[in-house]
């Protein structure tokens, strides 16, 4: 493992840099352990200090997509979605089509959208792609909005359980 910057040199302006430095005290750690942090961090809401975790691993490895795509969230969620963010998240996706993380991040981006029909679209197909990866499979599933398929035994998208589905979205609205 690389040796990274300090967590007692996080600037005092991020929320949550504070608590985490006394929770985790780290002085080494890899590329793959401050992305594992920082998306602890934006499942808290803290995305200024995750984004500083990213920005760390993202010096120790430029090359790092889950990194990028966490960070693409970051930005949209902190309100500095200019445009750029749905850009830099598609074109993660196209230049890594087998690789779920860019896929992960326009699904998040749809969310925040209010695109959900596109933000379905996107998370299925990063789960297709993360089959074998537990942690980006636990991590969608955390942002699927959908609920559980009616007959788990039938494909997501099979067309009874997308008939039945609705039935209970229209039943459970009211």
């Amino acid at each position: 493992m690389a040796k990274t910057h300090q967590l007692d040199q996080a600037p005092a302006s991020s929320t949550g840099a504070s608590s985490l430095r006394e929770e985790l005290n780290l002085e080494y750690a890899g590329t793959d352990d401050l992305t594992r942090m920082a998306a602890r961090l934006i499942e808290n809401g803290e995305f200024t200090a995750a984004e500083d975790l990213l920005q760390q691993a993202l010096e120790m490895n430029p090359e790092h997509l889950l990194c990028h795509a966490y960070l693409i969230i970051c930005v949209a969620s902190l309100g500095r979605n200019d445009g750029s963010t749905n850009d830099m998240a598609r074109k993660l996706a196209e230049d890594n089509p087998n690789d779920p993380a860019g896929w992960f991040a326009l699904g998040h981006l749809d969310l925040l959208a209010g695109k959900r029909g596109a933000a379905f679209a996107h998370f299925a197909h990063a789960k297709d792609l993360a089959r074998r990866d537990r942690r980006m499979v636990a991590a969608i599933d955390r942002k699927d909005p959908r609920g559980e398929p009616v007959f788990s035994k039938l494909h997501r998208d099979h067309p009874l359980n997308n008939l039945l589905g609705q039935v209970r979205a229209l039943f459970q609205s009211k």
